[in-house]
């Protein structure tokens, strides 16, 4: 991970460009980018790109770690076809208060959530 030290922890607009390796499916390329809030080692959420051979079409994933605890089947996802593509740059932005996060792809927003959907009674993330 690349870390940047960050002084307003209510609030956080990032954005990224990303290009997937590759210029075509089969070329056995995995693109695994995207974005990472962190509170602490027990405490995190990460966003990822997903592209690979296994199916036709990409993914943006939430993944949470909170108190300690990180469950893979809680994933919150979002099917994003061929919007991410090999060798094409995309810009991936999320827009993050602690509580709410809104993730676009290319300036459309393709998944938004609560972190109570996931967990009702998880505190904000600080």
């Amino acid at each position: 991970l690349y870390t940047l030290p960050w002084d307003q922890s209510e609030f956080a607009d990032l954005e990224v460009t990303i290009t997937p390796p590759g210029s075509a499916r089969g070329q056995h390329h995995c693109c695994r980018a995207g974005l990472v809030f962190w509170q602490d080692d027990a405490n995190y959420l990460t966003f990822t790109a997903y592209l690979d051979d296994v199916y036709d079409g990409a993914s943006i994933a939430l993944f949470t770690k909170r108190h300690d605890f990180e469950e893979l089947y809680d994933a919150v996802w979002t099917m994003l076809w061929k919007k991410i593509d090999w060798g094409k740059p995309f810009q991936l932005r999320i827009v993050f208060d602690g509580e709410r996060f809104v993730v676009f792809v290319d300036g459309e927003p393709v998944l938004q959530r609560r972190l109570t959907d996931i967990y009702p009674d998880d505190p904000r993330l600080s």
